[in-house]
């Protein structure tokens, strides 16, 4: 989830019945790099994919993606994932 800020994601955990552990590497991100608008969803999947199985908890195969841009814009994606070794 885009990393709108702490309000965005906490209402986002609210509306969605999310824990703050599913949106960890959102709120990662924004502690790490602030809020750069709607580009930050790729710095939230980037370091998903980085830590995937390696803090326990693996990705799953299908993320769904979900930034703002200014104004009343939104950017969404399901992005299914395969394993290239399969």
């Amino acid at each position: 989830m885009h990393t709108g800020g702490k309000n965005m994601l906490t209402a986002f955990e609210k509306a969605l019945a999310l824990s703050a552990d599913q949106l960890r590497h959102s709120h990662e991100t924004l502690a790490q790099y602030g809020n750069k608008s709607s580009v930050t969803i790729l710095f939230v999947l980037e370091r998903m994919l980085r830590y995937a199985n390696t803090d326990g908890a693996a990705v799953s195969k299908s993320i769904y993606a979900a930034a703002f841009g200014p104004g009343v814009s939104l950017e969404s994606a399901l992005i299914r994932l395969h394993d290239p070794k399969k």
